[in-house]
């Protein structure tokens, strides 16, 4: 039942249907799976944590969230600040939900599974919805075209991972189930995305082992190309999307949106005082007129929750990517690109993505 609600989870996410910031439909299957995962990790029945480094930075960066949070609830009465916290110990046992099943045989194969599944539904709704014209990019279902992005660069992440874990007799819904990850990141038209896709690429490309399939992969999108016709291109709304997109952003020089000062990282050097502690995720009237957050991952950790906060979280993450340094390493590099430019802290996926790339042996769950 439990990797039925893993497999639901990951169909289920892309369906973004209410409001931003609260539980989607996906998050409240899995929590009914986590009932007693919860239960079962304060029973303490279960070491997992304890034997992984990552699996304790997570917990304790979760707990201190909590507890910066209530700080400010209690100062300044607002619940908002405690939404976060709450949000960040549901990452947490997120997290913990996956490291428990990642022991099962069948975890791989049913994560392939529910990936094809998703991949599938989601080009159907590619077809249905059309280009968001508010923005001028595609989103699908989710709240915004740079989460179809990161989610499209999670899924061929995880692709990459379980490649080596899973049986294939054919590797047609493999290489198609990475092609359309690809596609999807093209098409949310994210500039983080995309450079964190290519890099990658590119990467893949300089390495012996996968020289045969990143070649294969470009020579199959190299064919679906010169398979279209040309002359209709300039027609195509996704063309269309992609050329305005560059032409008023990426190659515009008035275009500020890039800067740090656009992504408010100036928020942190003009409030040093919460650099240690930190100042909560809510009220952010505190600090001017603009009360954006900060739209970078690891500066909203910092500015948030301090030194303590961010160390909490970033140490055990470093120690379990870095050392030993290997492939997903450098892989794993190339992903965090995107963070510099987004807040992704909030996604369960996000949390879970370090778990299965670097905490999973072939035959044991825990690497200390």
């Amino acid at each position: 039942m439990r990797l039925s609600i893993w497999a639901l989870y990951l169909i289920l996410f892309p369906i973004q249907l209410l409001p931003q910031g609260s539980p989607q439909i996906a998050d409240y299957f899995l929590l009914i799976g986590m009932i007693y995962m919860f239960v079962r990790f304060i029973l303490q029945k279960s070491d997992i944590v304890l034997n992984n480094y990552y699996l304790s930075g997570a917990f304790l960066f979760s707990i201190y969230s909590l507890g910066i949070s209530l700080v400010f609830y209690v100062i300044s009465l607002d619940f908002k600040f405690l939404i976060a916290s709450f949000n960040y110990i549901y990452c947490f046992l997120c997290l913990y939900y996956v490291a428990e099943l990642a022991q099962k045989k069948l975890f791989f194969q049913i994560t392939f599974l529910s990936i094809i599944i998703t991949l599938g539904l989601q080009l159907f709704l590619f077809f249905k919805t059309g280009l968001n014209y508010d923005s001028g990019r595609y989103m699908i279902m989710f709240q915004n075209p740079n989460q179809l992005g990161f989610w499209g660069l999670i899924i061929f992440l995880i692709l990459l991972v379980i490649k080596d874990k899973i049986i294939l007799k054919r590797y047609f819904f493999f290489y198609g189930c990475l092609i359309l990850s690809s596609f999807f990141i093209l098409v949310s038209i994210s500039q983080a995305a995309i450079l964190s896709l290519i890099l990658i690429l590119l990467f893949l490309l300089f390495r012996k082992s996968s020289k045969i399939f990143v070649l294969a992969f470009l020579t199959f999108i190299i064919s679906i190309i010169v398979f279209l016709d040309f002359s209709k291109l300039n027609e195509n709304l996704v063309t269309k999307a992609i050329v305005t997109r560059f032409e008023s952003d990426l190659l515009n020089k008035n275009d500020n949106d890039n800067n740090l000062e656009a992504r408010n990282y100036s928020r942190i050097w003009e409030n040093p005082e919460y650099l240690i502690f930190g100042a909560g995720e809510s009220g952010l009237s505190r600090f001017g007129n603009d009360s954006n957050e900060i739209h970078s991952t690891f500066g909203s950790l910092l500015f948030s929750f301090g030194l303590i906060g961010f160390l909490l979280f970033f140490i055990p993450l470093l120690k379990v990517s870095l050392f030993p340094i290997r492939l997903n390493s450098y892989i794993f590099m190339f992903f965090l690109l995107f963070t510099l430019a987004h807040n992704v802290l909030r996604w369960p996926l996000f949390w879970i993505i370090p778990y299965l790339m670097f905490c999973i042996k072939k035959n044991s769950y825990v690497r200390n």
